[in-house]
Parts: structure tokens; sequence; C-alpha cells
């Protein structure tokens, strides 16, 4: 499935010792915020870094959010990948999102600058995992990949009451 969205490109912002602290990560190569997105990006030294990571939610949930962020993508550069990341998004109810397409809006433009290409290949190294085909545009990112519906509904349900409950199908 490939999917289509805009763009959001992070700028450079001051790293926040509490966003690093409460990562459980001792520094950082570059910390940049996507204002489109609202996503913060946190670039570490290696693979292995970003799969190491451990975040205290509860500590993320106290980090005063002088931004507005909401969500943090952690990345580095991959060894079978162009870049691996992970997404972490406790202020929105989910502490790490499997596979994150709205990530990787800012994650794609962000490498291939790095980079020097527009065509990159991407890792989500959560649990789950997922691998992502990622192409930046000047105004549009689109992502090919495997999906996963996530959150079934029961259409008949709707079309006998006229209301959408949660269900499995």
């Amino acid at each position: 499935m490939t999917m289509d969205f805009p763009r959001n490109d992070p700028h450079p912002v001051k790293p926040i010792g509490s966003i690093l602290d409460a990562l459980g990560v001792s520094g950082c190569v570059d910390f940049q915020y996507s204002d489109t997105n609202q996503k913060i990006v946190v670039e570490l030294r290696d693979e292995g870094e970003v799969r190491d990571v451990s975040p205290d939610f509860q500590a993320l949930l106290r980090v005063g959010n002088t931004l507005g962020w909401r969500g943090v993508n952690v990345t580095a550069s991959g060894t079978s990948h162009d870049f691996v990341s992970r997404y972490f998004a406790p202020w929105m109810g989910v502490n790490e999102d499997p596979v994150t397409g709205s990530a990787q809006t800012v994650l794609g433009p962000y490498w291939a600058a790095k980079l020097g290409k527009n065509r990159l290949t991407t890792y989500q190294a959560s649990e789950r995992g997922g691998e992502v085909l990622v192409e930046v545009a000047p105004e549009r990112v689109n992502l090919t990949g495997r999906c996963a519906a996530q959150t079934p509904w029961r259409a008949s349900t709707y079309a006998s009451t006229g209301r959408l409950r949660r269900g499995r199908t």
C-alpha cells in the first residue's frame, strides 16, 4: 500500500535535557522539531542505541511541553536500511506506536537532507516493527509498505443501528 502525506520538515532546536533523560539516553547527535507535525526528532549515534532506548513514559509526561509536541522520534542511520526509528507518544495515549506514517513524514525529509537522496528505506524498530519505503518530493512524502488493521470496526453494527461500535470483525 502507498500513502501520500504532506511533507513535515523539522528544524534544529536546542536539545531538551529532560526529554533525553526520560528516554534514557546520555546525549544525541541532533535534536530537531517539526512545527507542522508537532514531532521531535532525536538522532542517536547508531541503530543499537535506538533499539536499546527504554523510555520512562511518566517522566516524558512530566516534561514541560514548551514546543507543543505530540510525539518523539528516536532515530539513527541503519545497518540494513537507510535509517531506523522508534516513535513514542504518551501525550496521545500511545506509549510506542508500532509503525507510524506521520512520523515518517518528518523523518523522511530529515534523512533525505542528511543522505542526499529522496528514496529511502526505513525500519521502525518497535516490538512489532515494520519496513517502509519513503519517497520525499518537494511538497509531499509517499510511504509504501505493508499494513495491518489495528482497530477493527463492525460495518454491520453501523448499518443496523446508525452508530459505530468498536468490535472484532
